[in-house]
C-alpha cells in the first residue's frame, strides 16, 4: 500500500530506474493524461503529480529531468523507485539496458500541483511489468488540473477509482452500475487536465482501508486499473 507525499520538497532517493514504452503508449495515466512515450515524464509511487524530478545515472553521471504524471513501478517495489518514459530512457542513454541504478532529487523551485484528496492514492495493484529507463533534461510544461464538479461525496473515508473516461455516457453507465451493485455512495469527479475534461468514476465509500482493498479485489476483474483513494 502506498500513500503519496503531500509535499515533494527535499526528496532524495537512490535505487533502480525502469522504463515503459510502446505497450502503454496512449493509455490513461493515473492523473488522467494520455501516456506519451515520447514525452519527458515518469511514474512514481508516492511523489505528488506534477513533481519535477532530476534523475542521475550513477555510473555515467548523465542527468535528465522528468515530470511525474503516473503511479508505479509496482514490479520489484523494494528495488525499483521510478519508471521513466521511453524518450527519457533514450536521452539518458539507458534504453537498451532495461534497468539501471539512479539517484532521484526533486526540483524545489518549480510549481508542483497541489495534492488533493483525489490524489492521495494508496494502491495494492500489481500491474504489468515494466522495462527500465531514465532520460535527459527537458522540462514539460506544467499541467493544470482543476476540480470542476463532484457528486455523492463523504467527509472522510476511502474510495476506489475504477477508471477515468472522456465519454459522459460511459462514465454515467459505470457509475450507475456501481451503485446498483451496492456501492451506494459511488461518485464521479470531473477534472480538467490541460483543458481536456475527464470523468473519474470512484466506487465507495469505505470506512477502512481493509474494506477498500476488498473492493479492489472484487472490482479488479472488470476494472484492472483500480486504485484506492484516501480522504
Amino acid at each position: 500500500t502506498y500513500i503519496p507525499h503531500l509535499s515533494a520538497k527535499g526528496y532524495k532517493a537512490e535505487g533502480l530506474a525502469s522504463w515503459y514504452g510502446d505497450d502503454f503508449h496512449g493509455r490513461t495515466t493515473a492523473n488522467g493524461e494520455t501516456y506519451d512515450m515520447y514525452a519527458m515524464t515518469a511514474a512514481h509511487r508516492t511523489l505528488p503529480m506534477g513533481t519535477m524530478v532530476e534523475v542521475t545515472e550513477r555510473v555515467t553521471g548523465n542527468k535528465v529531468i522528468v515530470r511525474i504524471n503516473d503511479r508505479g513501478p509496482f514490479a520489484d517495489p523494494d528495488m525499483r523507485i521510478i519508471d521513466l518514459s521511453y524518450t527519457a530512457a533514450t536521452e539518458l542513454g539507458i534504453a537498451t539496458k532495461g534497468i539501471t541504478r539512479v539517484e532521484l532529487r526533486t526540483i524545489d523551485d518549480v510549481n508542483v500541483e497541489p495534492v488533493t484528496a483525489s490524489e492521495i492514492v494508496a494502491t495494492t495493484a500489481a500491474p504489468e511489468t515494466y522495462a527500465v529507463v531514465a532520460e535527459t533534461v527537458r522540462a514539460e510544461p506544467e499541467i493544470e488540473e482543476t476540480m470542476i464538479s463532484e457528486t455523492a461525496t463523504t467527509q472522510y473515508g476511502y474510495f476506489v477509482q475504477v477508471g477515468s473516461f472522456t465519454e459522459p455516457e460511459r462514465a454515467e453507465s459505470i457509475l450507475e452500475s456501481l451503485r446498483r451493485s451496492g456501492y451506494s455512495e459511488s461518485r464521479m469527479e470531473e477534472v480538467s487536465v490541460n483543458g481536456a475534461k475527464y470523468l473519474r468514476v470512484q466506487a465507495g465509500s469505505f470506512s477502512s482501508l481493509i474494506a477498500a482493498e476488498e473492493a479492489v479485489n472484487d472490482l479488479g476483474t472488470e476494472f484492472p486499473d483500480t486504485f484506492i483513494i484516501a480522504e
